[in-house]
C-alpha cells in the first residue's frame, strides 16, 4: 500500500507505469513547399499522451503504452517507432479493419498550434467497447506501479465505458496502485462540458498525482477566478497537486506545503506542442528518481523549456537536456 508521504514502494526508478491514451498519424504542413495544385506536409504521429510516454522512456522510467491501433502497415510503422523510444507495446491492441486517427497541425506566428482531426472511426474507441475487452485489459493493469492518463484519455471513451473504468481505478488506488492524472481539457472533443467537468472530477478524486493546467481549468470553468479554480483543485483528499501556469512557472502543493516554482530561464517560443506532456512526463521522473516535488518541477521546467524552442512535439536525442 503506498503511503501518503513521498510513497516511496511505489514511486521508485524501477515502477512500472502504464500510459492510456491516443495517437494518431500527424500531418505538419510545409508552406515552403505548396504549389498552386498542392499542399506539402511531413507525415509524422502523434499524441499527447504518447508524447509524454515517449520522454518517460527517454528519461529512464518503464513505460507501456495503452491503445488501439489498426491491422495496416501505417500501424505498424507507429509501433515500431515507439518501441525505438523504448516504449513497451505489448498493450497495444490491434484491430482488423481499422485505421488509426489522423490529424494535421499549424502553427501561428507566435507558435500557438491548432489541430484538424479526423479520427471519428479510430480504433482506439473500442479499446473499452465490450465487458470482455475491458476485463482482459483492467487485468494487465493491476500489475502495474502508475498509471497516467489524460482529459483527451477521457474524452475516447463512453459513459458506460468510463464507469468501468472508474470502478477498476478505485480498486487499483485502494491496493496502493498511484493514478497520475492530467486535465488537458479540449473543447472540441468536449461537446457537453459538464460531462467533461464530472469525469474530470472522478480523476481528481483518484489521482496521487494531478497535472492540470491552469488555462484548461479556466476554460473548462469559465465563471472562475484563477484562485477559485486552484481552490476547487485542492478539495478532497489531500493529492500531490502540481499545477502549470504557462510562462508563470507552476504552484506546487503536496502534503502540507505549497511552493510557487517560476521559471527561471526566458526561452525563444518556437512551438508550444508537447510543454505540459513533457512536463509532466520529467515531474514523474524525476520524482520515481527520489527528487521532491520543488526539485521535480525545476526539471520538468527545464525539459519543457527545451521542448517548446523546437519545432514538434518530440525533441532530437541530442537537445534533450542532460
Amino acid at each position: 500500500m503506498a503511503t501518503d508521504s513521498l510513497w516511496q514502494e511505489v514511486l521508485n526508478p524501477q515502477a512500472r507505469i502504464a500510459v492510456i491514451g491516443e495517437c494518431m498519424l500527424e500531418l505538419s504542413m510545409d508552406d515552403s513547399l505548396a504549389t498552386p495544385q498542392a499542399l506539402s506536409a511531413t507525415v509524422s504521429y502523434g499524441g499527447d499522451t504518447l508524447n509524454t510516454a515517449i520522454y518517460m522512456s527517454r528519461l529512464g522510467l518503464n513505460v507501456d503504452y495503452v491503445t488501439a491501433l489498426g491491422d495496416d502497415s501505417y500501424s505498424e510503422w507507429m509501433i515500431r517507432q515507439w518501441q525505438r523510444e523504448g516504449i513497451a507495446c505489448g498493450l497495444v491492441h490491434r484491430y482488423r479493419a481499422s485505421l488509426p486517427g489522423l490529424y494535421a497541425i499549424e502553427n501561428d506566428e507566435s507558435g500557438e498550434r491548432y489541430f484538424h482531426y479526423w479520427r471519428s472511426q479510430a480504433p482506439v474507441k473500442q479499446l473499452l467497447a465490450t465487458a470482455e475487452r475491458r476485463e482482459a485489459l483492467f487485468a494487465e493493469l493491476r500489475s502495474y506501479d502508475v498509471i497516467y492518463f489524460s482529459g483527451i484519455s477521457l474524452s475516447l471513451f463512453k459513459d458506460h465505458e468510463l464507469d468501468a473504468l472508474f470502478a477498476f481505478l478505485k480498486t487499483y488506488c485502494d491496493r496502493g496502485g498511484v493514478l497520475a492524472f492530467d486535465s488537458n481539457f479540449r473543447p472540441k472533443q468536449w461537446p457537453e462540458f459538464e460531462r467533461a467537468r464530472h469525469w474530470f472530477s472522478k480523476a481528481y478524486q483518484l489521482s496521487r498525482i494531478a497535472l492540470p493546467t491552469l488555462d484548461d481549468e479556466l476554460c473548462l470553468y469559465p465563471k472562475q477566478s484563477s484562485d477559485g479554480a486552484i481552490e476547487r483543485l485542492k478539495l478532497g483528499k489531500r493529492k500531490e497537486l502540481i499545477i502549470k501556469k504557462g510562462a508563470e512557472g507552476c504552484l506546487a502543493l503536496w502534503l502540507d506545503q505549497c511552493r510557487d516554482c517560476p521559471i527561471d530561464e526566458t526561452v525563444s517560443l518556437v512551438d508550444t506542442t508537447a510543454a505540459g506532456d513533457s512536463f509532466n512526463a520529467a515531474y514523474i521522473a524525476a520524482r520515481c528518481q527520489g527528487q521532491d516535488p520543488v526539485q521535480a518541477c525545476k526539471a520538468a521546467q527545464k525539459l519543457a523549456a527545451q521542448v517548446v524552442q523546437h519545432k514538434g512535439a518530440i525533441l532530437p536525442l541530442d537537445k534533450m537536456p542532460g
